[in-house]
């Protein structure tokens, strides 16, 4: 199985994570003050 990992820089961590949570659909797998995670199973 082959995954892909990408690494964004933001300015706000907890803007992004409303904006890619609603994009996703779901809320980060993993959520730290430095970091969030969504594990996805399809990206389409």
């Amino acid at each position: 199985m082959k995954t892909l990992h990408v690494s964004l820089s933001v300015k706000s961590i907890p803007d992004s994570v409303v904006y890619y949570s609603t994009l996703f659909g779901r809320k980060p797998d993993v959520l730290k003050p430095e970091f969030a995670k969504w594990w996805l199973d399809d990206l389409r």
